[in-house]
């Protein structure tokens, strides 16, 4: 197991990509929800950053069912992806979160502010290492490893601060596949499995898999999931802004 040193080569800010998540149910997939991640341009100060959005939204016919308004938000460094600032805004059915981490680097601590529906918010200081990303920047990292040079079956380890507390994430190499990717056609993919507890990553078969497309951009083209309720799958649709042409 290692942690990887990334450096960003792989995206850049006015990247937009758009996804399609579906749900297994009654022996069909069903499209249930947009997913959006772009990446805008900002600054602190004088300091550049990028800003990662990310949104999950049910479509209007399925909102009847169980509404789905996520948006997840990373300010991090263009060049080594670890963030600053983590706003998260949950609403699904009748669950609200609302949730934002200051990281304070120097000090290895992020202050943490949450909120659950209506109730008063909470802060207190989480202590971090100096790997530590948040749900939206851990993909961009991911994006970076340099699985070109990696050999089949290389097992990453990252720590991603998820509800006030450290979660070690594997991330393991599985090799090269083609995939077809809607208007685009067949792709050839890196399959990277990722899992929570480093004994399921050693299995041949994770049950989360992320395929990234193997040339410089290594777009996400597609993820499965197995959820308690079922299976999720998520499809690239369009791209746009790629850093690498």
């Amino acid at each position: 197991l290692s942690f990887a040193q990334v450096k960003n080569t792989a995206y850049q800010g006015g990247e937009q990509l758009r996804f399609a998540a579906s749900y297994y149910m009654s022996g069909l997939w069903s499209d249930i929800a947009e997913v959006k991640m772009n990446v805008l341009n900002a600054k602190s100060g004088s300091t550049p950053l990028h800003h990662l959005q990310f949104t999950a939204r049910t479509y209007s016919s399925w909102d009847s069912y169980f509404k789905i308004r996520d948006s997840y938000q990373s300010w991090v460094s263009p060049t080594t992806i670890k963030p600053y600032l983590f706003k998260r805004d949950v609403a699904e059915g009748a669950y609200t979160l609302k949730a934002k981490y200051i990281f304070k680097r120097k000090s290895l601590i992020a202050k943490s502010t949450r909120q659950k529906g209506t109730k008063a918010a909470k802060v207190k200081n989480v202590k971090i290492t100096t790997g530590t990303f948040d749900l939206a920047s851990a993909l961009y990292y991911v994006r970076n490893i340099d699985y070109a040079n990696s050999k089949v079956g290389k097992i990453y380890k990252l720590t991603i601060l998820v509800d006030n507390k450290l979660l070690n994430i594997y991330v393991k190499y599985r090799g090269i596949e083609n995939k077809k990717v809607g208007k685009y056609g067949i792709k050839k993919c890196y399959k990277v499995g990722v899992a929570v507890k480093d004994q399921s990553i050693m299995k041949n078969n994770s049950s989360n898999n992320i395929w990234f497309t193997s040339y410089k951009n290594k777009v996400p083209v597609l993820v499965k999931s197995v959820i308690p309720v079922g299976y999720i799958q998520i499809r690239l649709v369009e791209m746009k802004g790629l850093r690498n042409k």
